[in-house]
């Protein structure tokens, strides 16, 4: 459900912006880690590339990770840094941009470790320069667990080494760091659906800016008119979901807008919601499997939206440390309410589940006004 990032397209997460910009410009935060965890699709890599862009604005020296598979999403500037590689590249660049704002920063040394010269990077930054950079990791769950755990030790845990450095990462699992390094000093900040008036926005914002979008699903000569722009939410409802995610909200208004301009009353099949809710929970392209899109479902329809773990083997006589179970919370689909015993699906995810299942069997819905 990622896309390659359209800076017109980011609209709305004032507060979520305002707390991440306020933590980057503290003198002496008590976290210097900062995850944004949340559901997939909701919307943690826009507000990622929105954060480095207002940072950079404000003249603050922020280095950039992008850890997707797809170098599409990745972007062709960025090296892929799983690889040694890759990640000597980004070295070099990083390397090349701190000395642009402060010659005091030591060249690239081919010789040594690429661990030894991210931690010389840091210290000279920190020492030599009187600089505060910001590292920003995107796409954290898009590899495995053990690249992640190289990934914490080998540069993370380097980086973060120094007093004056920060960083900011953007995953699911709200249990996937590992390093003591980088655990000891982490924040968190839970990255939820928009609000209505951000959700009216965002919608409004893809319609109008149809032709920049990079997301293609259909291909189709058709674009939005005013009268779709209009009121949309209002005019095409979608039973039991709100248009509040936006990941969802992308994938519904590729299927919609060509279907209201060729002037088709059907706006809105199962089948959609079906490969909506498909597409929502995949990792790397890589769907559940059938089992457990299976549990996906009996979690929506079988018990309440807030559940634990006796709710959990009464009512689908399962243990919460179920294998099908346990794919649903690494993918962020299923999470823990933290300070609690309690668990939900994803707001959003859990709606589109519930309209796919109940849609065949109601009425065929047709455009309103």
């Amino acid at each position: 459900m990622a896309e390659p990032y359209v800076p017109e397209l980011f609209v709305g997460r004032a507060e979520p912006m305002k707390d991440i910009l306020d933590w980057a410009h503290e003198d002496n935060p008590a976290q210097r880690v900062l995850s944004v965890v949340g559901p997939p699709g909701v919307g943690k890599s826009y507000l990622l590339h929105g954060v480095r862009d207002s940072l950079q604005t404000f003249g603050q020296l922020v280095f950039w990770i992008n850890l997707s598979r797809d170098e599409m999403i990745r972007g062709r500037e960025h090296p892929d840094v799983v690889t040694d590689a890759g990640l000597r590249q980004w070295l070099k660049d990083a390397i090349k941009k701190s000395h642009d704002r402060c010659d005091r920063v030591r060249p690239y040394d081919s010789t040594i470790s690429p661990e030894a010269a991210l931690f010389t990077l840091a210290t000279d930054l920190c020492e030599r320069c009187d600089l505060n950079p910001i590292l920003i990791v995107d796409g954290f769950e898009e590899i495995d667990q053990q690249r992640r755990d190289w990934l914490e030790e080998s540069v993370l845990a380097q980086f973060i080494g120094r007093s004056c450095t920060r960083i900011i990462i953007g995953r699911r699992d709200e249990f996937s760091l590992n390093s003591p390094a980088l655990r000891w000093t982490e924040g968190k900040l839970t990255l939820t659906v928009m609000n209505d008036l951000d959700s009216d926005l965002q919608v409004k914002t893809r319609l109008e800016n149809w032709r920049k979008r990079p997301r293609h699903t259909q291909t189709t000569d058709y674009y939005p008119s005013a009268d779709l722009i209009e009121n949309f939410r209002a005019r095409y409802p979608v039973l039991h979901y709100s248009w509040n995610h936006p990941g969802i909200n992308t994938f519904l208004l590729e299927r919609i807008v060509p279907r209201h301009q060729s002037g088709q009353d059907l706006y809105l099949t199962a089948d959609d919601l079906h490969l909506c809710v498909t597409e929502v929970t995949s990792v790397n392209a890589t769907p559940l499997s059938l089992p457990q899109m299976e549990r996906l479902i009996a979690l929506v329809l079988k018990l309440d939206e807030r559940w634990d773990s006796v709710d959990l083997m009464d009512g689908l006589q399962i243990v919460i440390e179920d294998d099908d179970l346990a794919e649903l919370f690494r993918r962020g689909i299923v999470y823990n309410l933290e300070g609690t015993a309690l668990y939900r699906v994803a707001e959003g995810i859990r709606e589109v589940v519930t309209a796919w299942q109940e849609l065949p069997n109601i009425p065929t819905v047709t455009q309103e006004g």
